[in-house]
């Protein structure tokens, strides 16, 4: 069983096509070397393979609280979501790289 957060799922999945479009414009189009070249951002490819084996697996599912209990109490929920969207922009640092 996994537990899923659709909305953290999304983030994260924006944060990382946004690093993987950064790494390739850092790359190809400016021809600048990889500051961690045995570290580069996963393809497309498998950040599609990632996200079908996640969701689309066949297995029993399990949504995060903060998802499954948004309607009767939504505060939580994006008091939550927004802490989580702070950490990732802190992260955002680190894009492209």
């Amino acid at each position: 069983m996994h537990v899923l957060d659709p909305i953290e799922d999304i983030f994260a999945l924006g944060f990382k096509l946004l690093d993987l479009l950064l790494y390739k414009f850092h790359i190809g189009l400016q021809r600048k070397a990889a500051i961690d070249p045995l570290n580069p951002p996963i393809s497309l490819r498998e950040l599609i393979d990632s996200c079908k084996q996640t969701y689309l697996n066949g297995k029993r599912k399990i949504l995060s609280p903060y998802f499954k209990y948004f309607f009767q109490d939504p505060l939580v929920s994006i008091l939550w979501w927004l802490q989580f969207f702070m950490f990732a922009l802190k992260a955002a640092k680190q894009l492209g790289r």
